[in-house]
């Protein structure tokens, strides 16, 4: 497949439109070809009946679309259900029950109706995803002489918040955004000696516009469309991300019956956007929008998943801000106007990644010297155990392992806590009889704990990594208030 631009259907402006829906026999994206949209839209639907190859980049980033979800839109005329939208996989483990029906995906577009009304509908045999209706929040404003906030991270399902404008020597920034099932949240607005700033706009809408009372720079926030800028000194460069654009992530739904190979040079990106500035000669007086929040990649699969490239909805960068015209752009992370006056804009939240065709493996008791019973269980997966790797999804964990700066594995292990009715604590135990470093990386916010072995209660919050020594004692407990309670242990050195 080479360079692929698909026409969004029943464009509402240059910001709106249906879901893009594409079926093909086998799919493969070449190293070097990119597959996207034409406009902003509500998102990019591909089911392939076969194998799909990813070594090209599969591409939503800044490509989510301005839509209201709770009032009638796209080409259905209809809100999207206060669920979200869903969809319903028959699996071997599963016990969830949904009817498949085109009204899973209201707000969507007819195209995208049809095909849901395909798909098999759950009797205590299946899962179901869910996209989120509204996003997360957005950055909150800033006050002067301060960097702007990221917007919030998405749970499950959720996109990401759009971050927050720097603030300047007097003044309010403008505040991140919220975002929706189909898009991130937008930037807002800098600020720089007061003047009409503005926030982002809900549900993926405009970017906050940049403001200020004297000479100065500020870029507007990512949005749909990019706020306004601010060049009262009259030598601002502003620049859109050279790898992400400056709008907000989209939506990517990838529903594989063969195999899904994301090669060393392949990518599958709904990332947001951001906007950058530069002024020349001068660090002072200048500062940046907020940048777009992170969209939502669904990829499901019957047969395998191999990923060595690289699969992403997260956040805008934090927009750079800079001294002099030779320099633009992310500039790998750093800012070169770093006086008083100089005031970068939050990045965008991040987005998720759902994997749909995780196993998980049912452990008769907690700690292996516990009395297994109703409330003593849980379900794992390995990844790796036994100087092996056992699962298709270690790749995903990369990122977390450079994070970490792992020497050597002992053990990476997911567990999944079913609710129970009130807390239950499970037992002391180690996982190692010899000291070793242990990661408990947090994949839900729920109240349960980790409990140490002085009794020191950690909350659950997600995202959150609790850093100890594994071969000291230490319990998990289930939870009450979500359906489940899981987390990821990595053991190693």
């Amino acid at each position: 497949m080479a360079d692929v631009t698909y026409t969004v259907p029943n464009k509402s402006g240059s910001y709106d439109g249906d879901m893009v829906v594409k079926q093909y026999t086998s799919m493969i994206i070449d190293s070097g070809d990119t597959v996207t949209v034409d406009q902003p839209c509500r998102g990019l639907f591909i089911l392939v009946q076969g194998d799909c190859t990813i070594n090209g980049t599969l591409q939503m980033s800044s490509k989510g679309g301005f839509a209201n979800p709770t009032t009638a839109g796209g080409s259905d005329n209809n809100a999207v259900d206060s669920n979200g939208l869903r969809l319903p996989f028959l699996t071997s483990g599963g016990s969830s029950s949904l009817t498949a029906s085109n009204t899973l995906f209201n707000g969507a577009g007819n195209d995208a109706r049809n095909i849901l009304a395909n798909f098999r509908t759950l009797s205590s045999n299946g899962d179901i995803i869910t996209l989120v209706r509204q996003g997360a929040n957005g950055g909150a404003s800033q006050s002067a002489n301060n960097v702007g906030i990221a917007g919030s991270n998405g749970s499950t399902g959720q996109t990401g918040g759009g971050g927050s404008g720097g603030a300047n020597y007097v003044g309010n920034s403008g505040a991140g955004a919220y975002g929706s099932c189909f898009a991130g949240g937008s930037g807002g607005g800098s600020v720089d000696n007061n003047g009409s700033v503005t926030g982002g706009t809900n549900w993926s809408g405009a970017g906050g516009n940049s403001a200020t009372g004297h000479g100065a720079v500020g870029s507007g926030g990512s949005g749909n469309p990019q706020g306004s800028d601010t060049n009262t000194a009259g030598d601002g460069i502003f620049t859109p991300d050279a790898e992400f654009g400056q709008g907000v992530g989209g939506l990517i739904i990838l529903v594989v019956k063969g195999n899904l190979t994301v090669g060393s040079s392949g990518k599958i990106l709904a990332r947001g956007g951001s906007r950058h500035c530069s002024r020349n000669g001068t660090g002072q007086w200048i500062a940046s929008g907020g940048a777009g929040g992170g969209g939502n990649i669904v990829l499901a699969y019957k047969g395998t998943y191999t990923n060595n490239g690289t699969v992403s909805a997260d956040g805008g960068r934090s927009p750079r801000v800079h001294n002099t015209h030779s320099i633009t752009g992310w500039n790998n992370g750093t800012s070169t106007a770093t006086d008083t006056y100089s005031m970068e804009g939050g990045a965008g939240g991040n987005g998720t990644l759902e994997h749909h065709n995780f196993a998980w493996f049912l452990s008769q008791g907690i700690t292996g010297t516990d009395n297994p019973n109703k409330e003593h269980y849980n379900f794992t997966h390995k990844f790796f155990e036994n100087s092996r790797i056992n699962s298709n999804q270690f790749s995903d964990l990369e990122p977390v392992l450079k994070k970490l700066e792992v020497k050597s594995l002992l053990r990476i292990k997911a567990n999944l806590y079913p609710r129970t009715h009130k807390i239950i604590e499970h037992e002391f135990h180690i996982d190692y009889d010899f000291e070793h470093k242990g990661a408990l990386l947090m994949m839900n916010t729920n109240d349960g704990f980790t409990i140490l072995e002085d009794n020191t209660k950690i909350e659950t919050k997600e995202n959150r990594v609790l850093l100890f020594d594994t071969s000291k004692k230490h319990k998990s407990t289930s939870c009450t208030n979500q359906n489940y309670k899981t987390n990821i242990i990595f053991n190693y050195f």
